[in-house]
């Protein structure tokens, strides 16, 4: 944490090394989560950058009593995501209605094992956007249904309730991967 503390000390005070050591340091994890979270007319890597922008302005507000850098800096790209679709949001459609009316389905433990990751988070990001952002923020970062609703401007029981369509529609989705699955191991 000391050196943390060091790191963005001399990120304040322009040292332009530090900086990019900032960069290069969280880079990678922040731009994990803007690929969860970015809307789909929008590149992750654009979200990452406006990030960091915000990032290095508000560099002096990071409480070190209250959680890590990493934290306050994972909040701003998914805060900057989240304000994008919500710019882009539409109200309810026939998708969303279909997507909600659907059963749940028991799934198979092969089909996880035979799910890559990039498979996931692509079944992850078609789900509709306020399913995927439920999903995200709930079972990704660990936000509470109270927290996610404030940043999504939606109830608590709404988010319990898009986390369980969300949860529904992927469990048809594994369950289709591995009917997939079995019908090319019988080719």
């Amino acid at each position: 944490m000391k050196q943390e503390k060091r790191l963005i000390d001399l990120c304040i005070n322009g040292d332009a090394i530090a900086q990019r050591a900032l960069v290069e340091r969280y880079g990678p994890y922040l731009l994990t989560t803007c690929r969860r979270y970015a809307p789909p007319t929008w590149a992750p890597e654009d979200i990452l950058q406006e990030a960091f922008i915000k990032i290095f302005l508000n560099l002096k507000k990071i409480d070190f009593s209250k959680g890590t850098p990493r934290a306050y800096m994972n909040r701003i790209c998914i805060n900057i995501a989240l304000s994008k679709k919500l710019k882009l949001k539409r109200t309810a459609d026939i998708e969303e209605l279909k997507w909600a009316s659907e059963e749940s389905a028991r799934i198979a433990p092969a089909a996880y094992s035979n799910l890559q990751v990039e498979e996931l988070m692509a079944m992850i990001a078609s789900l509709p956007p306020t399913y995927s952002d439920v999903f995200n923020l709930y079972v990704v970062e660990g936000y509470s249904h109270r927290e996610i609703g404030e940043m999504l401007g939606i109830g608590e029981s709404s988010s319990r309730a898009y986390l369980t369509r969300a949860r529904k529609s992927l469990r048809k989705m594994f369950k289709e991967n591995e009917g997939r699955e079995l019908h090319k191991r019988s080719l």
